[in-house]
């Protein structure tokens, strides 16, 4: 870890529990995200239907 939290060498991609959510606008996702990210604006609807077993991550800049 660093100062600003988990880095990406530290994500296990493999955790079919977690979920990874970048948080960033479109065209900064598409310069480049983690793999197996989505990039999606948070939305109550959305959180509201993933499984309680799942973690969440949450990438911004």
């Amino acid at each position: 870890m660093n100062s600003y939290g988990i880095i990406e060498k530290d994500i296990d991609k493999n955790d079919k529990t977690r979920l990874i959510f970048d948080l960033r606008k479109k065209y900064e996702y598409d310069n480049g995200h983690i793999e197996g990210s989505s990039n999606i604006i948070p939305d109550i609807k959305i959180l509201n239907k993933i499984p309680k077993r799942c973690s969440i991550l949450f990438v911004d800049r």
